[in-house]
């Protein structure tokens, strides 16, 4: 849950053309591929962010499965997800 709040707020600053994610690696002392990964959650299926906020997606979902090679269409990720 504490990687998609991340995700959000990053990407309205990204969105505000104010700060680069070099920007926001540096403050928050990250490399720029974990800043990218984790700004691409939000790209992820409105049911899949919903189930992760409510505490009920599959106690096998991690982190590292959202960030790694997960693809663009929501039904794919799903697929890979296995849900």
């Amino acid at each position: 849950m504490n990687a998609l709040v991340k995700s959000y707020r990053w990407n309205r600053q990204l969105d505000s053309g104010q700060i680069t994610i070099s920007d926001i690696a540096k403050q928050e002392g990250r490399a720029r591929t974990y800043v990218s990964r984790i700004v691409n959650l939000m790209m992820l299926a409105p049911d899949i962010i919903s189930s992760i906020l409510t505490g009920t997606q599959p106690a096998t979902m991690h982190l590292k499965d959202l960030t790694a090679n997960l693809p663009i269409k929501w039904e794919d990720q799903r697929l890979f997800l296995l849900l």
